[in-house]
């Protein structure tokens, strides 16, 4: 790992890192399924399985400060990451137990992409505005494979392609014109949207496999979240806060039309309203008394799939 910070100027100031990680291991696993004795159980056993996983972070920072009420920060991120592993496993199944042997091989490869942008204005009496920006984009390549041993017949066979995009939206503020009050709010907004490219999903022998999870070729995830908090310091010994918060997210599907009639989903809907009271009271030296009192109203959808 390696870091360099420096103030370049008195109104700026950069930092750089880098991170190579690297890990080699290997594991066995045993599990039993539940009720011990079922015509159905399944005994997995995992003698060896070797696991390699790699990675590379780079990092870049600025801070910037125009003014003496406005400040600016910047970042950038960028993360490569390599994974395997691959063994052999024993599945027990039926009564009497009928051995199941199974070779497994996995890889994953990831980048990832991450900017973030924040602006600090404290130009009008008693107040902080704020606004900031995160952006993400990545995508991974996800290959997995099934032998029947000893024979080697192919049991699963995959190669998914995962794209993913995801943005945050953040605008809020702090008020406080004296000691004994504040008040913080915010809004935001965040969405992220992940698509799957299935070159190849096949079964036994090569067939194509028609069920989960390859039938999934794009989910979307959106929030919006609204907060406000008061913060009343009535004396030096004794702090009350009430907040309330408002969330309201949905979540979006599309798949094959072979597993839906209407490729295209909204699969599930949530809302909640969150009140809270928090009293926190020192009057001793060596005495603290804290008090919390929450409410919280949800709403949850989930849409026939008809």
């Amino acid at each position: 790992a390696l870091s360099i910070d420096t103030w370049v100027t008195d109104w700026l100031f950069l930092s750089g890192g880098y991170l190579y990680f690297d890990l080699n291991g290997e594991g066995a696993v045993r599990m039993t399924s539940m009720p011990v004795g079922s015509p159905v159980d399944k005994f997995w056993f995992i003698d060896t399985m070797d696991m390699d996983e790699t990675s590379q972070v780079v990092n870049l920072g600025a801070f910037l400060v125009p003014l003496e009420t406005l400040t600016l920060s910047l970042g950038l991120q960028a993360e490569d990451t390599a994974t395997s592993a691959d063994g052999s496993l024993d599945r027990l199944a039926g009564s009497p137990a009928l051995s199941l042997p199974v070779g497994v091989e996995t890889d994953v490869d990831s980048e990832n992409y991450r900017e973030e942008l924040e602006v600090r204005f404290s130009g009008i009496p008693w107040t902080l505005l704020y606004a900031r920006g995160t952006f993400e984009q990545g995508n991974v390549d996800h290959y997995e494979r099934e032998l029947l041993l000893p024979a080697g017949i192919q049991e699963l066979l995959r190669n998914t392609e995962e794209d993913r995009d995801k943005q945050t939206f953040r605008v809020g503020g702090t008020f406080s014109p004296c000691r004994v009050f504040s008040l913080n709010t915010y809004y935001q907004h965040s969405t992220r949207t992940t698509s799957y490219d299935h070159s190849i999903d096949e079964n036994l022998a090569g067939s194509a496999n028609a069920g989960y999870p390859a039938y999934i070729t794009e989910n979307q995830f959106d929030k919006d979240e609204v907060s406000a908090k008061v913060v009343l310091r009535l004396t030096s010994w004794l702090r009350t806060a009430a907040r309330y918060q408002h969330i309201r997210s949905t979540t979006d599907v599309e798949t094959d039309p072979i597993a839906s009639t209407r490729g295209s989903v909204t699969s599930g809907e949530f809302r909640s309203n969150r009140y809270s009271l928090n009293v926190v009271a020192a009057p001793g030296a060596k005495l603290l008394l804290s008090a919390t009192y929450a409410f919280e109203d949800t709403a949850n959808r989930i849409p026939s799939m008809d």
